[in-house]
């Protein structure tokens, strides 16, 4: 008998060729433009509704009619007839920050690897033990070794238990473009503890002060000239979504027309938002 519920498809690695900037909707006190972040963790995330809306736009001619089947039926800003595929939001699932010895690390956490491993579809090891703050897994013979600076958090490194990290490099890219990334990443990867991870998601966001010239003066005096900030989240960050779908009349979802590149978030005109995607089937349930 078939489910009658939307069913895990496929995971989507998203990484970010350039900053991005999926807003909120208002300001905290300190930046004007704030990203999006999960309300529990104030992890940086990008809305599913955010994915599917690129998805919609960028698929119009390669799917027709098909497109009104997957996405659903939009009029009058409301959705008159639903689609077969889901989206959940795009979880962080490792985030670039400054480091010793290398330009630059991703990090990560063990509350974050256990989502990677979990919309993989992977059996988190039953035998990982805790990671106290202060202290990071690295994998054997990487870059990073002893005691990292990562930003301005001082971390003792260890080897991670065996391949606990590798399940992040399913998310990167296939395009041979990022041959040395993908040579590098494992090299580069540390995971830290749960709340040392969330501090840096918080504190090394970029935050850029622009200007806003008055429509009529063109410059910044005036009515609607003004500067403000805004938080992006930085390039080279790795978030991953998880596509759910209902067959519906033997139609599946296409999965390989998906773009290899989306442009995601806002200030198009300015490159920010260049994401990369990877697909990654998932098996059947």
């Amino acid at each position: 008998m078939g489910s009658r519920s939307f069913q895990a498809k496929a995971v989507l690695g998203l990484y970010t060729e350039t900053s991005l900037h999926c807003g909120s909707e208002s300001g905290n006190g300190l930046v004007d433009l704030p990203i999006q972040r999960e309300r529990h963790s104030n992890f940086p995330v990008i809305p599913g509704s955010t994915i599917k809306g690129v998805l919609h736009d960028e698929t119009t001619d390669e799917w027709g009619k098909l497109r009104d089947h997957y996405f659903g039926v939009m009029k009058d800003d409301k959705t008159t007839t639903p689609g077969s595929v889901s989206f959940s939001d795009g979880f962080l699932a490792a985030f670039p920050v400054r480091a010793t010895n290398v330009p630059f690390a991703w990090v990560t956490c063990p509350m974050v690897l256990e989502r990677v491993y979990r919309s993989l579809q992977m059996q988190w090891p039953a035998s990982v033990p805790p990671l106290a703050d202060g202290h990071g897994w690295v994998n054997e013979k990487g870059d990073i070794s002893g005691s990292a600076l990562l930003e301005d958090l001082v971390v003792a490194v260890t080897p991670a238990p065996a391949s606990l990290l590798a399940p992040l490099e399913k998310l990167l890219p296939d395009d041979a473009s990022f041959d040395y990334t993908r040579k590098i990443f494992p090299r580069r990867i540390v995971a830290v503890s749960d709340a040392d991870f969330g501090w840096l998601v918080e504190s090394a966001t970029e935050v850029v002060t622009r200007i806003k010239l008055d429509p009529d003066s063109h410059t910044t005096s005036g009515k609607e000239g003004n500067m403000f900030n805004e938080e992006l989240v930085p390039r080279d960050a790795i978030f991953a979504c998880t596509i759910r779908e209902l067959p519906r009349d033997g139609k599946e979802f296409p999965l390989k027309m998906i773009p290899d590149t989306l442009r995601i978030g806002g200030d198009e005109t300015i490159g920010r938002g260049i994401t990369w995607i990877k697909r990654i089937p998932l098996r059947a349930q």
